[in-house]
């Protein structure tokens, strides 16, 4: 094996190269090479493979503390071996070895955990293909992973009794409760081919919520992760079961090298195809225009809000925003004209999302993401969204009606990133406000019922 075979690196290979290895990946050619679980499914890797996935760190999770030296014994000669625990969940050991637990060699460290998905609102040309060529390494199926939920359980008493898994989870005293995929998935927007992962980074670099990043690690697929050492105490705990989720769908991911790609708005193997022509503000005009039938102004103003972006922030003013209302709209001659124009609009925006403005709709969004305490984790919402990501409101599609305590909440959420461009997050106890940078475009018949400061535009009809 050598550093430049990337798919068949090891973690015990990379921890005696790691320099050269960190060389080889810190080439983009070689980066890209590593198979993405972005667009290849999860039962095609095998454990402790080397893997890239790029997503939106949705939530963190308290540190993780591990062995990162610990010794083995031999049973039968009583000889001790140092090995690194290091990019993995599970301290192997071979039959007639055991793991010295209370040696004194051994060494205690921690490292990051944090939960991260697939980027919300990714439009479809936007997504990482996998393209397949003649000298691109193949990914072999890997059918030990593809196994129903149920079956993995069933096998992970087998596997828990041969190994020592490092992390000790938090004990709970929780009602019997299976959770959904929906649920442990925890994705703000709907996702059908979206994917998770438990994400695990051992150097100290900060990161933040919602932060884009592209990870390249181990896999780790070991199915005993889902079992506690005291199935009587905490199998049915909601907490358990909410940070240790079935690794056939959630796995875990021991980080080697993360990096920010926030300011990246789509994959570099799709930024090499793209070009940008002197003429691109005018033709885009001219079809904008037309869209709008012959409005040769709307067009300039959407431009404008296209390319809008905060730049600073200064006491409660998000300088850069450009929120736009256009009203007026011609629903005589186009009812479907909203999704129409949205559907354009998908085709020139990396991300974006369409929220039908319903009186249904306002009462019953969950729009802020909040704080379970039972789960211990962040649970998302429709606004939990990367920077960039252009929400477009239809209004209507609203009819008059009693508005809920809920409604009234989104109604605020609505307002308050349209005019300072932040998302109140509920902890219960107390909210706190993150920075977002949310591009919001109103289509309303008049003046929209948000109260905001944004740019109308009014129809030309």
């Amino acid at each position: 094996m050598t550093e430049n075979n990337i798919v068949d690196w090891t973690p015990d290979f990379f921890l005696a190269n790691e320099a050269n290895c960190r060389l080889v990946l810190s080439e983009t050619a070689n980066r890209l090479s590593v198979p993405s679980l972005n667009s290849i499914p999860l039962h095609s890797f095998k454990d402790k493979q080397l893997a890239r996935f790029r997503g939106m760190i949705q939530d963190t999770y308290n540190p993780e503390y591990y062995l990162d030296r610990f010794q083995i014994r031999n049973v039968a000669t009583n000889e001790t071996t140092t090995c690194c625990g290091r990019y993995r969940d599970t301290l192997d050991s071979l039959p007639g070895e055991t793991v010295i637990v209370d040696s004194k060699e051994n060494v205690n460290a921690e490292r990051q955990t944090c939960f991260v998905i697939s980027v919300p609102g990714v439009n479809s040309w936007a997504k990482e293909k996998c393209t397949v060529r003649e000298n691109a390494p193949q990914v072999s199926t890997n059918t030990a992973t593809k196994r129903s939920l149920e079956s993995e359980e069933m096998e992970c008493v087998e596997f828990s009794s041969k190994k020592h898994t490092q992390t000790t989870p938090s004990s709970g005293d929780g009602e019997p409760r299976l959770l959904s995929r929906e649920h442990a998935m925890n994705f703000p927007l709907p996702n059908d081919d979206g994917k998770a992962c438990i994400v695990k980074i051992y150097d100290e670099t900060s990161f933040k919520l919602n932060q884009i990043i592209d990870i390249v690690g181990f896999m780790s697929l070991d199915p005993a992760l889902s079992v506690a050492h005291d199935p009587d105490k905490l199998m049915d705990d909601i907490e358990f079961q909410s940070h240790n989720p079935p690794v056939s769908l959630i796995p875990r991911l021991h980080a080697i090298d993360v990096k920010d790609v926030s300011m990246e708005e789509v994959p570099q193997t799709i930024q090499g195809d793209l070009t940008f022509p002197v003429t691109t503000r005018s033709d885009l005009k001219l079809v904008l225009s037309q869209i709008l039938f012959g409005d040769v102004l709307a067009a300039e103003y959407v431009i404008c809000h296209l390319i809008s972006s905060v730049y600073l922030r200064r006491d409660f003013l998000s300088l850069g925003a450009f929120p736009l209302n256009i009203t007026n709209l011609p629903l005589d001659k186009c009812q479907t004209f909203p999704e129409d124009f949205y559907g354009i609009l998908s085709l020139l925006l990396p991300k974006s999302h369409l929220i039908g403005m319903t009186l249904d709709e306002l009462n019953n969004l969950n729009l802020q993401p909040k704080k379970d305490y039972d789960c211990n984790r962040l649970t998302s919402g429709v606004l939990q969204l990367s920077d960039n990501t252009h929400l477009v409101l239809d209004e209507t599609k609203l009819t008059d009606g009693q508005v809920s305590a809920n409604g009234r909440k989104n109604y605020e959420a609505f307002s308050t990133l349209i005019n300072s461009q932040t998302v109140t997050y509920d902890f219960k106890y107390y909210t706190m406000d993150f920075p977002a940078d949310i591009p919001v475009l109103i289509l309303s018949e008049s003046k929209s019922m948000i109260p905001a400061n944004r740019v109308g535009k009014e129809f030309k009809q």
